[in-house]
């Protein structure tokens, strides 16, 4: 998480991956503090920790990046970090603009991917293949998904490719959030 993350974008995998009893924490990239959403919902996130092998980066703040110089959007210090823990033979994921920021930092390239619809044309001007209207794009080790709410599907299709489709089944059921077609 970061100030100014999307609180959706973080928080939606996150309740959808511990319904699925994966080990699933909030982190900064720095060390254990409050983060400020874009809402103003104040959250507290734990340092990082360099052992996990899935990293999801949540959208927010990047239409600030180049116009605030608060916080971390106009530092890169986002992408840097994801970009670090891919170093280190990570997986990433991201939610909504967080694909833009994974985008900027190199992380995409021409890879499938989506974000939010308002900003495919530039996440395709980075070079990415964009796949317009697709929830959650899947392509190994980075999984990406569009805006806001489909951070919850991104969740449910990584319970599903880790804990198999019995287990989203059944947070499907009790999180009352329907199927949605196949991911490309």
């Amino acid at each position: 998480m970061f100030d100014g993350c999307e609180a959706l974008d973080a928080l939606g995998p996150y309740e959808v991956l511990a319904y699925g009893g994966l080990d699933v924490r909030m982190v900064t990239r720095d060390a254990a503090r409050q983060v400020r959403t874009s809402q103003g919902l104040t959250v507290w996130a734990d340092a990082p920790r360099l052992d996990v092998e899935w990293l999801i980066v949540p959208g927010g703040a990047w239409d600030d990046r180049m116009r605030s110089r608060e916080g971390e959007a106009p530092t890169g210090a986002v992408g840097a970090y994801a970009r670090a823990h891919a170093g280190r033979g990570g997986k990433l994921a991201a939610v909504c603009t967080g694909a833009m920021w994974l985008g900027e930092a190199g992380l995409i390239g021409t890879r499938p991917a989506t974000t939010h619809h308002r900003y495919w044309d530039e996440l395709a001007a980075m070079g990415a293949d964009v796949r317009r209207g697709e929830r959650v794009v899947d392509d190994d080790d980075l999984v990406t998904s569009g805006g806001v709410t489909s951070g919850m599907f991104l969740g449910l299709h990584l319970v599903e490719r880790f804990a198999g489709p019995g287990v989203r089944r059944r947070v499907e059921l009790e999180i009352e959030l329907p199927r949605i077609p196949p991911v490309s």
